[in-house]
């Protein structure tokens, strides 16, 4: 048996796959046999040859054999020119081969491509259906599960990089948005709040502004009414449209006074409810919460880990730390905006 140094073993692997997926478009040819040729051949080439044989001895030997392609290229016949038929079967069998890896292949491999395929079917039904994006919800959930399921095969150790690539979609789209949901969701409650307080205001002052122009109007007709009256020489109408103009009047004032009652700030717990204060209650909820949060992650890394995994598997154990910093930083802007409330 030839001893091939590490550059070379290297180099007849790559030989060797190449030669295996070529062969495997031409089901005319054996490729265990072939490989087999190709195996005694290099014995033989490179028997009388000092061990280890480096890449340098070994790719004139494989020179020799030519490219791997060349191999077959009398064997295989262009799609374009192969009958319908004969593509038909091609295609079912493409298929089956994929069904039965997917039915019996290795559990580390199997789930991953049954996640993403549950993922990309997924994103179908919202084409065709008007309800579709329920069916999205429902795939994204289940290719999760799968997902996390082809984790569990690997216990502690890491996946390889193809396996990561098919599962990474299912994990990125459920672990995003918790991560957003665990760091952010102070800030959205809090500016949601504030931000819908302001809009409130807004709105009930273009609402003031819209009645005090309407009164204006009414009182310019009641004006002209008015002096048409008074040159008519008729003074019980005129005491009857003064007092309903009256009456008018302090309703739109009574409306107007309401409203602003609203738009001022309101007081609750001692707080005057400024905007500048829902933003300090904002930070301090999310100062407390991140330094609960940071100090959980420090004492207790292997948390965040597993709920991660596999991209928070190499995560500083001090990144708890930071987060509890810029915890007591909030803290510090939600008091200082306080005074300043």
């Amino acid at each position: 048996m030839v001893e091939l140094t590490a550059s070379a073993r290297a180099h007849l692997d790559e030989y060797l796959a190449e030669l295996r997926r070529v062969l495997s478009e031409c089901p005319t040819l054996d490729a265990a046999e072939v490989e087999r040729d190709v195996d005694e051949h290099i014995q033989t080439a490179l028997a009388h040859r000092a061990s280890p044989i480096d890449a340098t001895s070994l790719d004139g030997v494989l020179r020799e054999l030519d490219a791997p392609a060349d191999w077959v290229q009398d064997q295989r016949v262009p799609w374009f020119k192969r009958p319908p038929r004969d593509l038909f079967n091609d295609a079912r069998a493409t298929a089956q081969s994929f069904t039965r890896k997917l039915a019996a292949g290795p559990e580390s491999y199997r789930l991953p491509y049954i996640a993403l395929l549950t993922l990309l079917l997924g994103c179908l039904p919202p084409l065709f259906v008007r309800d579709g994006i329920l069916f999205t919800f429902a795939a994204i959930a289940a290719s999760f599960v799968l997902a996390r399921a082809a984790l569990s095969l690997h216990e502690s150790r890491q996946p390889s990089h193809s396996q990561l690539w098919l599962i990474a979609p299912s994990l990125l789209l459920v672990y995003a948005p918790l991560v957003v949901a665990l760091l952010g969701w102070p800030l959205l409650l809090g500016g949601t709040i504030a931000q819908e307080q302001q809009y409130l205001q807004v709105a009930n002052q273009r609402l003031i502004e819209q009645m005090v122009t309407t009164q204006l109007a009414a009182d310019k007709a009641f004006a002209d009414q008015l002096e048409a009256l008074r040159r008519q020489g008729t003074p019980g109408e005129v005491s009857l449209l003064q007092a309903e103009h009256a009456l008018m009047r302090q309703r739109t004032q009574d409306r107007i006074a309401a409203i602003e009652s609203r738009i001022g700030p309101h007081h609750q717990f001692g707080v005057t409810w400024t905007f500048t204060a829902y933003w300090a209650a904002t930070l301090l909820v999310a100062g407390v919460w991140w330094l609960l949060l940071g100090l959980t992650m420090w004492l207790w890394p292997g948390l965040l880990r597993t709920l991660l995994r596999p991209f928070a598997n190499k995560l500083p154990t001090r990144t708890g730390l930071i987060i509890a910093t810029f915890g007591l930083l909030a803290i510090g802007g939600g008091w200082l905006l306080k005074s300043l409330a």
